[in-house]
């Protein structure tokens, strides 16, 4: 794509969980393993027609112009990673956050409430699960791919929005998650931000995120260190 998507856009975030353990105890591995990654993930996008806003260390900010493509992407980018054979113990498991919504653009970024629900729904899902917002089902239901499907997990308070969001798992074949249960997220308090991509992915990567319990398959349920 040669320019930004403008007016309704939108978003996909991802990030590799537990990526600071891997880089501490598998350092060359680690370094062929994003590089793989990079590749996997902006080649996905890319053929998807999203254009590559950004890249976050080892995670991805990138625009789509419709709520469909950007599900087909995510799905298709999650299912390369799980396909991918990885030069380290485990796989590299990456977390992935959609939203629709209108933007603000200036500089080649975004900004917006739109950037930081986005961004939100990234930090709350566990590595190798898609999740998106009520905005992004109600637009992506109907035009997904046969055998993909949205699991209602509620509605859930992100840190730092003020509206509480229903959350979506995005559920297919080939992907690590694809079976839920009920879940909660702990309660935050609302702020005003007009943080630009690269501000806000480094709010949200000072922010501790939510872990797993024995309960199945649970979205949130209490703040741990995010890597």
């Amino acid at each position: 794509m040669s320019e930004l998507p403008s007016g309704t856009v939108t978003f996909l975030f991802t990030d590799i969980e537990g990526s600071t353990r891997l880089w501490e105890e598998h350092p060359d591995a680690m370094r062929e393993a994003l590089a793989r990654h990079d590749d996997l993930v902006r080649e996905t996008i890319e053929s998807h027609g999203g254009y590559v806003v950004k890249t976050t260390g080892d995670g991805f900010h990138a625009a789509f112009g419709t709520a469909d493509a950007g599900l087909v992407a995510a799905v298709a980018a999650q299912r390369a990673l799980v396909g991918e054979t990885w030069p380290l113990p485990e796989p590299l498991r990456v977390r992935m956050g959609l939203h629709t919504g209108a933007a603000s653009q200036r500089d080649g970024d975004y900004f917006g409430a739109s950037l930081n629900r986005a961004a939100r729904l990234m930090g709350v899902a566990h590595g190798g699960q898609i999740v998106c917002s009520q905005a992004m089902a109600d637009l992506a239901r109907d035009s997904a791919a046969e055998g993909t499907t949205l699991a209602d997990l509620g509605e859930h308070r992100l840190r730092d929005l003020s509206r509480a969001e229903r959350v979506f798992q995005v559920c297919a074949s080939g992907l690590r998650w694809t079976s839920t249960t009920r879940s909660r997220s702990p309660s935050s308090a609302s702020r005003p931000t007009s943080e630009s991509t690269e501000e806000l992915l480094r709010s949200v990567a000072r922010t501790p995120q939510p872990r797993a319990t024995p309960l199945g398959v649970e979205l949130l349920v209490e703040h741990r260190a995010r890597v």
